[in-house]
């Protein structure tokens, strides 16, 4: 590592403009890092100290990075929780599939009794006793107040 920084700050001073005193010119922090990191690696490794007095220091560091068998059980664990994911979000369509078939099949029984009891009434009210039915302008007046138009469903005939 001294050697890597030694050749590097050569390079520097025969780089640098003449006339520059070679004390003034030292190794960026940069490039240190670059050395340090190139010649101990990333794992169970630290460095105290910068410049001119490094340590390093191999024994008693313990690795942040995980080991493999740590990152199969994440990515397992990642496989499993996805897929439950999955399987909740499919189980969510059915469900609100089914709230509005439930829905829909409400309004259809609502509209459906509204007619059925107007058309009770038309027939029961509307003969006369002669046993003709009449033919009165407003036959339904029940089914007036109940727009059959507004709400449709493609599940019944009395909505669509």
């Amino acid at each position: 590592m001294k050697k890597m920084k030694d050749e590097m700050r050569e390079r520097l001073i025969q780089e640098a403009p003449e006339g520059t005193p070679s004390d003034f010119i030292h190794v960026p922090l940069d490039d240190e890092f670059g050395i340090m990191a190139e010649n101990l690696g990333r794992k169970g490794k630290f460095v105290n100290g910068v410049g001119v007095f490094t340590h390093t220091d191999t024994s008693s560091c313990i690795s942040s990075m995980a080991s493999s068998s740590e990152l199969t059980d994440m990515r397992s664990q990642i496989k499993l929780l996805s897929d439950g994911f999955l399987k909740l979000q499919q189980k969510n369509e059915q469900l609100r599939a089914r709230l509005d078939f439930v829905m829909m099949m409400k309004i259809c029984s609502q509209k459906s009794r509204h007619f059925f009891a107007a058309s009770w009434e038309k027939t029961n009210n509307s003969i006369e006793p002669d046993g003709d039915i009449s033919e009165g302008e407003n036959t339904y007046p029940e089914l007036e107040e109940h727009d059959l138009e507004k709400e449709s469903c493609p599940y019944c005939v009395f909505c669509g």
